[in-house]
Formats: C-alpha cells, sequence, structure tokens
C-alpha cells in the first residue's frame, strides 16, 4: 500500500509539472503547457507589433525567375491573430528568363502559341498572419521562442512586359540576350497592375526580446494578360494564371 500511495503521489506531482505555466518570453502572457521534455507549446500567440527586413527568391520559375527585398510590418490584433503588410523594395525586384526560354526562342517549333514573358517589377500585400502554434524549443541549456504562422491576403503585381526595340513605345534600348526583345511598362493599367492573392505558410525563432529569424513560403497568384508582339493575335494574345512562389527569408525585429 505504501508503494501504491507513493507511486500516486510522484504521477501528481509529474502531472502538476507538466501543466504549469511556462515561463513568459519577452514580458508576454503565459500559456498552457501541452508538452514538455525541451518543447513547451502553447495555443496562443499574445499582440505584438514586429517589422522584418527579408530577401526573395523565387523557387518556381520556368521561364522567369526572380528575387528581391522586401520590407515587411506587422501589428497584433488578438492573441492569434495580426495583419501584416508587406512589399518589395522598389527598384530591388530583379528578374531574368531561364535556360528554357532561351531554347524555346532558338527552336520555334517548341512554341506555336505565346507564352508569358511578362516580368514582376513590385509586389505589395496586406494579409492576416495567424498564429496557431508557439512555444519554446529548449536544447543544452538554451530557449529559443517559435511562432508558427499562416499568411492568407490579398495584394498587387506591378509587371512590365518584352517588346521590340526601336518598334514600340517605352521599349528600353537594352535587349535580353533570351529573346532578343527590349522591356516597357505595359501601355494599359489593368496589364501593368494586377490583383494578387497572397497564401503562405512560415516560423519564426526569437533570439531575444527584440530579434529575431524568420522563414515563410509564399505563393503570390494572379491572373495575367500577355500579347506576345512577335507572333499573330490568334496566338500571341494569352491569359494564365501566375504563381511566384517565393522563400522568404529575413530578420524580424519586435515590441
Amino acid at each position: 500500500m505504501n508503494h501504491l500511495h507513493r507511486a500516486l503521489v510522484l504521477l501528481s506531482v509529474a502531472a502538476a509539472v507538466s501543466l504549469a505555466p511556462a515561463p513568459a518570453h519577452a514580458g508576454l502572457p503565459l500559456g498552457p503547457v501541452l508538452a514538455g521534455a525541451g518543447l513547451v507549446v502553447r495555443q496562443n500567440d499574445p499582440s505584438v507589433v514586429e517589422g522584418s527586413a527579408i530577401g526573395l527568391l523565387q523557387l518556381n520559375g520556368n521561364y522567369v525567375r526572380h528575387n528581391g527585398l522586401a520590407l515587411a510590418a506587422s501589428a497584433g490584433i488578438v492573441d492569434f491573430l495580426a495583419i501584416e503588410a508587406l512589399a518589395t523594395i522598389p527598384g530591388t525586384l530583379s528578374a531574368g528568363y531561364t535556360d528554357l526560354v532561351t531554347e524555346v526562342y532558338e527552336q520555334e517549333a517548341l512554341t506555336p502559341e505565346g507564352i508569358d514573358l511578362k516580368q514582376a517589377s513590385l509586389t505589395a500585400s496586406v494579409a492576416a498572419k495567424v498564429v496557431p502554434v508557439y512555444g519554446t524549443l529548449r536544447a543544452y541549456g538554451a530557449s529559443l521562442a517559435y511562432r508558427l504562422f499562416v499568411i492568407a491576403g490579398g495584394g498587387i503585381v506591378g509587371t512590365k512586359e518584352p517588346c521590340r526595340i526601336g518598334r514600340e513605345e517605352g521599349c528600353s534600348t537594352e535587349a535580353s540576350t533570351a529573346t532578343g526583345m527590349g522591356l516597357r511598362t505595359p501601355p494599359t493599367v489593368n496589364d501593368t497592375w494586377r490583383p494578387a492573392a497572397n497564401i503562405g505558410v512560415g516560423l519564426r525563432v526569437d533570439f531575444s526580446e527584440l530579434v529575431g529569424l524568420r522563414a515563410e513560403v509564399r505563393d503570390v497568384v494572379y491572373s495575367d494578360h500577355y500579347v506576345d508582339p512577335s507572333l499573330p493575335a490568334e496566338f500571341g494574345d494569352t491569359t494564365q494564371t501566375m504563381h511566384l512562389v517565393f522563400l522568404a527569408v529575413g530578420v524580424a525585429f519586435f515590441i
């Protein structure tokens, strides 16, 4: 009986320890512990103001590849929800054509219809950032706070289109080695600025009370209209759904 009593006492103490609140991070409210042994998971994310400097690298460039720099700022609305605005820094979103485009233009039979070779010059969005889980990682005496988040929202994408140098107004004078054409801003506003949906998932790890590292995969989805000037209208006029899937990694500053 004494052994049974001692076992029950030990189990009660262990349960009380595993359900005890985790230490607060950066002065934030405590949440219930759902897992112990080096991983503390809490169900709600406290309101926080965050600013981030981010590098973008496109992961799915079949014809056009992009990379650039962006700035983001978010403000917490409730414990698990924040609103984030993100925009690429003007002039930093660069683009280039992949080797596939060179092959297509060298062998015209590969493309009886036009392919959309417009390049993104800017992307901006306002999105809801939901934090379903956050907590603390503990290893070798160190503790790192982390937050898993989901992004969903809308925005715009600015575009530039290929053009025939010297034959179309506003065309650049520098020709692409892949297409032999220049670039220009599309003549209509609807073709220049396209509404876009933004969806993504990410992780933020805090190194201190003021700075952390964030990484996310974000898909910028929009319907694009493009007219290839080198082809007849019945072949060169295309509308298709574009996916700019970016790996975004940056430094986060928060209060």
